[in-house]
């Protein structure tokens, strides 16, 4: 018997068994899909501790987190900020704002501003999730620039703030527009005051504890298609979640001073390194990673001990019809290829399923969020797949040898009439 008809015959059991088919493959996606989903949020922790651990350097893991609890007029805000930032223990407070520049024109009769838009939507460049008719833009704290490795190939990085002027460095992609170019529009100016090496990047250290999820990847930046802008000094505008302490003072000095100020404010003052606000989301990273390996370990086994139990029923109920193809001169051989024929398009056909309703699901999740779903994507199509293949195979490997062992050598007579010991 060729496989042709071998599959012809496994194509006749499933339809003739469409209900218990059907259950069969419903319980399959069910299955591997929480089982995909666990495996997929299993590698996103390990590959959001690997991202953050490779992202870490001395300057990044020194500086301080800060967040705040309690209800305050929203439009003080500026006023207890400048406050904290008059402290003599602080250097600088602030976090990286991302969005995007347009509606400049460049002082003279170059259009520098045309040409950098042409540049960032050229096809060969990576334009992702913005305005073509804007520059991304990264603002940051003058005082913060100590804090990153950024490197010039053109220009320089001491620089000082003018009022109603704001230093930029260009990403190397824009290497071709000259330093000492200024952009305009009705209340500012911006002098290119530096074009950044390729391969810049700038670090978010408040989402880096974040990061940790394997889900937020937008903590580091890469400026090579970007502006940089740095804030004047003494600036308390934007994103307000990160401070770095003044030479002479210890983190724990700048976080009593604070903590005092948000006493008089009613606001409760969360504070500390990152290094040490890492080591603590570790700690839990390690004890969820041990939840979800146990989650998986009951999936697998209630997708393994189901569809066992539904193979078991399938021979009960077609034993006739198995006794049937024996005494017609079938071999047993042949019996078996048949039901692994058909159990290999069931398992196939779900896991089929599971991983086009996973990839939507996390589309969806994901909608607003193209670049997370990219890094989802990379995670999802490669060791994950992997691994619920091989679970794949062995679940195909284990319920095709209940045929083997209920069957055996039973004659082909006590099948045709039922009878079952």
């Amino acid at each position: 018997m060729d496989l042709t008809q071998k599959l012809h015959f496994a194509e006749k059991r499933i339809k003739s068994s469409r209900k218990m088919g059907i259950f069969a493959v419903i319980i399959i996606v069910i299955g591997f899909i929480l089982l995909y989903s666990s495996v997929i949020l299993f590698e996103g922790l390990k590959f959001g501790e690997k991202a953050v651990e490779n992202s870490l350097d001395a300057s990044v893991s020194a500086c301080g987190i800060m967040e705040f609890q309690g209800d305050s007029d929203v439009e003080k805000w500026d006023d207890f900020f400048k406050q904290i930032y008059a402290l003599d223990e602080i250097k600088a407070i602030g976090s990286y704002d991302c969005y995007g520049i347009g509606g400049l024109s460049a002082e003279g009769n170059t259009d520098y501003w045309g040409r950098m838009l042409e540049i960032q939507n050229s096809g060969n460049l990576e334009f992702e999730d913005g305005d073509p008719s804007s520059i991304q833009e990264v603002v940051m704290n003058k005082e913060l620039l100590g804090m990153e490795k950024i490197d010039l190939i053109a220009g320089e990085k001491n620089i000082a703030s003018e009022p109603g002027k704001y230093p930029v460095f260009l990403g190397y992609n824009y290497r071709e527009i000259p330093v000492g170019t200024v952009f305009k529009d009705d209340n500012f100016r911006y002098e290119v005051v530096g074009i950044m090496e390729k391969g810049t990047y700038v670090t978010d250290p408040h989402l880096l504890t974040w990061n940790i999820g394997g889900l937020t990847m937008a903590y580091k930046v890469n400026l090579d298609n970007m502006i940089l802008m740095l804030l004047p000094e003494g600036t308390v505008q934007g994103v307000r979640n990160v401070f770095c302490v003044n030479d002479g003072y210890t983190y724990e000095n700048a976080v009593f001073a604070m903590k005092e100020i948000g006493d008089e404010w009613g606001l409760k003052v969360d504070a500390g390194t990152l290094q040490a606000r890492l080591d603590t989301v570790f700690s839990e990273n390690k004890k969820f990673k041990i939840r979800i390996d146990g989650i998986a370990v009951i999936i697998c086994i209630s997708v393994y001990v189901i569809c066992i139990t539904v193979q078991i029923l399938g021979i009960y109920m077609k034993r006739n019809e198995l006794g049937i193809w024996l005494a017609n001169g079938m071999s047993r051989k042949d019996v078996f290829t048949i039901l692994w024929l058909e159990n290999f398009i069931k398992v196939i056909t779900g896991v089929g399923i599971a991983v086009i309703l996973e990839g939507i699901l996390m589309r969806l999740l994901f909608w607003n969020n193209g670049s997370v779903f990219r890094e989802i994507a990379s995670m999802m199509y490669a060791k994950p797949l992997l691994e619920i293949m091989i679970f794949a195979v062995l679940l195909i490997c284990v319920i095709s040898i209940i045929p083997i062992i209920i069957i055996g050598k039973k004659p082909a007579t006590e099948l045709v009439k039922g009878i079952w010991n």
